[in-house]
């Protein structure tokens, strides 16, 4: 650090380009991902599971908001409260799966990371 920065009364400057803390980040190659496929191909159990539980997380967290939306517009403006408890049912079920996966996916990606 610059003793301008340090030294009070001094006027703070804006940083250069060029002394930006961080840099820009590159697209993701498929170099990268076969090299990554490379390292991991002992553990490749881990992996494979790791991806699995990855996609579904992806597809269990917008199922959360479209169940809200759906009984919203079904059960609860139609005031059917039979079908209002199976939606609710339905909901904590899905929540309940979601964060026992995130649990899992946390697991495989910590074990496959200290691998």
């Amino acid at each position: 650090m610059s003793k301008a920065l340090i030294q009070p009364g001094a006027a703070l400057t804006r940083l250069d380009k060029h002394d930006e803390l961080e840099v820009d980040q590159r697209p993701l190659d498929l170099n990268l991902i076969t090299r990554l496929f490379r390292y991991t191909k002992p553990h490749a159990w881990h992996r494979n599971w790791l991806f699995v539980l990855v996609f579904f997380r992806a597809i269990q967290l917008p199922g959360l908001t479209w169940l809200i939306a759906i009984t919203i517009r079904e059960p609860i403006y139609n005031r059917d409260i039979p079908s209002l408890i199976w939606y609710i049912i339905a909901f904590f079920a899905l929540a309940v799966s979601t964060q026992v996966v995130m649990h899992w996916r946390q697991k495989m990606a910590l074990q496959l990371g200290e691998a």
